[in-house]
């Protein structure tokens, strides 16, 4: 029989399938540690830890919007064409330090601080968060950099403190104020990394959230100020002089094709910082039978988190740069009172 012919409406989308020679994922893993301890109730732990992945998921767009490119057939007439391949890598590594206080006149504390760097060339490729294609799909190059799962440095610290009983001042005291256990969590991260990118300078290139330049001899001023100045429409998380809309695809300049040179995650949001604390005292009322009150605050300082600001160079000046929004909750009071039998 003849063959059938199949018409596909002009700009249709072909969604995603995968390529002929898909593999699974393979991770390396490796680590080693020092553990010193430095006193009877005190230890102290050094480890590097590393890992290399190969033949990740990367989503490639066959079909891109723009002509100058070799490798690519563009078929005008076709929508994006999502080709699901697996040549990418992500390499993790860390040096990670924790210090453990064992009891010691009631108190007790572990601090954990790890220093990484994790990089890859596509940090998600589930068309279900979004159009996960790569900005450039013809240069792992310049899809490689910081993945947006990167944290160069993360403190955590927590605490139990047990106050002495007070047994020997009486009964009076022993029940009001011995007895006591106060305990918290410590967090000091960094923020979030983006990128500076731009948007609709030509047609359907912004969906892959292609970067911006860098404008030459103009400070970033990244992260300067304060918070005040973050969040305010004439000042910003960083100088938007900085960075210009990169070369268009329209002229068609060879090997740049729109792809701005400022880096992938280049940049850091504001920091974390957070403190969740609980105060706790039981009365054994008889054998058996405990009460016990209980007060935990949530970001007991009511430090603001503040989200990364707007990153888009074509934004607009009263947008681009400035911070509008938080990734914390406001202090959080809560109490309990508990009676076990």
């Amino acid at each position: 029989k003849p063959a059938k012919t199949i018409a596909i409406p002009k700009g249709q989308q072909i969604g995603q399938v995968f390529a002929r020679n898909f593999k699974q994922p393979t991770t390396y893993a490796w680590n080693v540690s020092v553990e010193q301890q430095l006193t009877p109730t005190t230890a102290l732990r050094m480890a590097y830890v590393g890992n290399e992945t190969e033949h990740l998921s990367v989503l490639i767009d066959m079909n891109p919007p723009y002509a100058n490119t070799s490798k690519f057939y563009v078929n005008s007439n076709l929508g994006d064409i999502y080709d699901d391949q697996s040549w990418a890598t992500a390499s993790y590594n860390s040096l990670q330090f924790t210090l453990d206080q064992h009891v010691w006149h009631g108190l007790q504390v572990q601090s954990s601080f790890t220093w990484s760097h994790t990089i890859d060339v596509a940090s998600s490729s589930n068309v279900s968060f979004g159009n996960p294609a790569l900005g450039n799909p013809i240069s792992a190059k310049w899809n490689r950099g910081n993945s947006n799962q990167d944290m160069p440095f993360n403190w955590i610290s927590n605490f139990i403190y047990h106050a002495p009983s007070l047994k020997e001042k009486g009964k009076l005291i022993e029940e009001t104020v011995g007895g006591w256990q106060l305990s918290g969590i410590i967090t000091l991260q960094k923020g979030n990394p983006f990128s500076i990118g731009q948007w609709g300078t030509d047609p359907g290139v912004g969906m892959w959230n292609n970067r911006a330049d860098f404008a030459p001899g103009v400070a970033n001023n990244m992260g300067k100020g304060s918070h005040w100045d973050w969040t305010n429409p004439s000042k910003g998380y960083f100088n938007p002089a900085a960075f210009t809309l990169p070369v268009s695809c329209n002229d068609q300049t060879p090997g740049w094709c729109g792809f701005g040179d400022t880096g992938k995650n280049a940049y850091w949001g504001p920091g974390v910082f957070g403190i969740d604390a609980s105060i706790m005292k039981n009365w054994a009322l008889r054998e058996g039978k405990t009460f016990q009150f209980r007060w935990d605050a949530f970001n007991a300082t009511n430090h603001p988190s503040f989200s990364n600001p707007a990153s888009t160079v074509n934004q607009g000046p009263t947008v681009f740069g400035i911070i509008t929004g938080t990734n914390s909750q406001p202090r959080i009071f809560q109490g309990a009172l508990r009676f076990t039998f």
